[in-house]
């Protein structure tokens, strides 16, 4: 009987360059996958933050419209501006809130249309060493053409018409001169019977108004009562100018 002669296995798989080659092959694909995921990601965050920038800067591109009309109501502002601001110390109202005239509450489009308001507050300074002051907001909006005048021209007439006023409010007038605001402005300080007293007279987009603060005190100052007034006068102004149809 012959004997058989057993051959070792062969083992199974890939060896040699070969296992080198697919080895490597392999490990580039995963390498390009993993770069094309992140190159993806990267791509994806940088169209993300590109739209944002164009959002903003359509944003920037397109001011604010002023409405064409505006509904009986809306320009109340010693009620809707001044009677929520924050930025002043517990303001009081002390008029009884009688005075806002609005020529149109019939008509919303009668010619010469006109929307005015006075109302007389009570603040608490912060500077802490004053008793309360005293401030008077009156204002008048021209909504439409008065005889062929456009609201613009009536706000400039109405503006001159309160600076001359404003000067006839003092005793002694110890500085003058314009203020840090929207559209035009005019401030005079000084003294009155009462006391110390400024008052900020502007001029924005057919509106004009009045800004008179008091103190009984002789020792404040311009700067002291600026601090209060800006608080005022910007978002009274910022107001006006938004919602005074174009």
């Amino acid at each position: 009987m012959s004997e058989r002669t057993s051959t070792p296995a062969r083992k199974q798989g890939v060896h040699g360059w070969r296992a080198f080659f697919l080895m490597f092959g392999c490990g580039t694909t995963a390498a390009l996958v993993v770069v094309g995921v992140v190159v993806g990601g990267a791509r994806m965050f940088v169209s993300s933050l590109s739209s944002d920038n164009s959002a903003d800067e359509n944003s920037r591109q397109q001011p604010w419209q002023p409405p064409s009309t505006i509904d009986v109501g809306v320009l109340d502002v010693c009620e809707k501006t001044v009677g929520t601001l924050s930025a002043i110390n517990t303001p009081r109202r002390l008029d009884d809130g009688d005075n806002y005239v609005d020529t149109g509450e019939n008509d919303p489009s009668v010619e010469g249309r006109t929307i005015s308001d006075e109302c007389i507050w009570e603040l608490n300074p912060r500077a802490a060493e004053f008793e309360p002051w005293e401030f008077t907001l009156k204002y008048e909006s021209f909504v439409s053409e008065d005889g062929g005048k456009k609201p613009s021209e009536q706000g400039d007439e109405a503006f001159a018409r309160m600076k001359s006023e404003a000067e006839e409010l003092f005793d002694d007038v110890e500085q003058e001169g314009s203020e840090r605001l929207a559209g035009d402005s005019h401030y005079v300080y000084g003294e009155s019977q009462e006391g110390k007293q400024y008052v900020l007279v502007g001029n924005i987009s057919g509106s004009a108004y009045m800004i008179r603060m008091q103190s009984d005190s002789e020792s404040v100052s311009k700067a002291a009562f600026w601090n209060e007034v800006k608080e005022i006068a910007q978002p009274v102004s910022l107001d006006l100018e938004r919602w005074t149809p174009a």
